[in-house]
């Protein structure tokens, strides 16, 4: 670690083009200079041709062959970001992802607009100030509902909806209850395959995160941040197919407590920026796990004064627990509790 920071030290020295305002990670507290809009397009991917660490393999030993729920996925994210002023940035993206949920795909678009306001610089020397900026907003999101029949799945979660049931399904979809097969028809005489809905999939989050920055020698930055989130959370299991088993109502709110460290320099032919996370969740629901841990390193080449292209990875120790809360619920709150690499890949513009 020290060595790193070592040759990251040595580099900066000698960086002297300013592309610090492309950082793609948004945990920096200095400004952007006044009517700059710029535009990213990204490309998110995340499966066992991207498990550079062999997490998938070593988290799931022989299931790591098998369709799952692992939570694979593929999607593009798209990002504008506007200073309307000197102390004041406008920041909108959109993430729309296609998640593999057993053998489905979950469809999620996620909605986030939030303001950067600067108020406060305090220059220590001719190179070195440090800059407090408040983050304020919000985020939207909303997946489609999907219907369930893998069999193993089926029985997993009746088993925790409804314990003793006496339900169990076979793989080609027929009922059995205590010993006796049971088929369900509908009006045209089609056999109803018994299936689990999951639906009103979607959350709101209220935030705001205030950034602490000082910038190292000429091309340097580092930052501290420290943000509350207040998620509203909805979610309901509903069963089709069974004549005992009610809609359940997984709604929650959760109260989340994130601080965080980044560091970003500019190495003349390379941006470079990392950043680290750990999030406390305070709920009364789930009781499984109740923090996360994010670990991510960007790299952005110029090509241009205004266009770079970007790759970056993450690590994501609990997967999608603060991501798309609403796969946690009191029957699943251990169902992904994996670790998992996320790649990103694309472009930013700045007009």
């Amino acid at each position: 670690m020290r060595l790193i920071f070592f040759i990251l030290f040595i580099i900066s020295l000698s960086a002297s083009t300013e592309f610090l305002n492309y950082a793609i990670l948004n945990n920096q507290a200095f400004p952007i200079k006044k009517n700059v809009l710029s535009f990213k397009l990204a490309y998110l991917r995340l499966n066992d041709a991207l498990d550079f660490f062999n997490i998938r393999e070593q988290e799931l030993g022989d299931l790591a062959n098998e369709k799952t729920s692992i939570g694979n996925l593929d999607g593009f994210e798209t990002e504008f970001i506007y200073s309307w002023s000197n102390y004041n940035s406008l920041f909108l993206n959109w993430q729309n992802i296609n998640l593999v949920y057993w053998n489905k795909k979950l469809k999620d678009n996620k909605i986030t607009i939030f303001n950067r306001w600067n108020f406060y610089t305090h220059r220590l020397t001719l190179r070195k100030k440090i800059n407090f900026a408040l983050d304020f907003g919000l985020t939207v999101d909303k997946s489609e509902d999907i219907k369930i029949s893998d069999s193993r799945f089926l029985n997993s979660m009746l088993n925790k909806i409804k314990p003793n049931s006496g339900y169990t399904i076979q793989d080609d979809g027929t009922i059995e209850k205590d010993g006796l097969e049971i088929s369900s028809y509908d009006d045209n005489g089609n056999k109803i395959i018994p299936t689990i809905s999951i639906q009103d999939l979607s959350f709101n989050k209220y935030f705001f995160q205030l950034n602490a920055g000082m910038r190292i020698f000429k091309k340097s930055v580092t930052n501290l941040y420290f943000k509350y989130s207040y998620l509203n959370i909805n979610s309901e299991i509903s069963a089709v197919g069974f004549d005992n088993i009610p809609i359940k109502d997984l709604g929650r709110d959760e109260h989340v407590f994130t601080t965080g460290f980044s560091w970003t320099s500019d190495f003349n032919f390379l941006l470079f920026e990392f950043d680290y996370s750990f999030s406390k969740i305070l709920r009364e629901e789930l009781h499984y796990k109740d923090y996360s841990h994010k670990l991510e390193i960007a790299l952005s080449k110029p090509i241009k004064r205004n266009l770079l292209i970007f790759v970056s990875g993450k690590i994501m120790f609990q997967q999608f627990i603060e991501d798309l809360p609403y796969l946690y619920n009191q029957y699943t709150e251990t169902q992904f509790d994996k670790k998992y690499g996320f790649a990103k890949f694309g472009f930013i513009y700045k007009f």
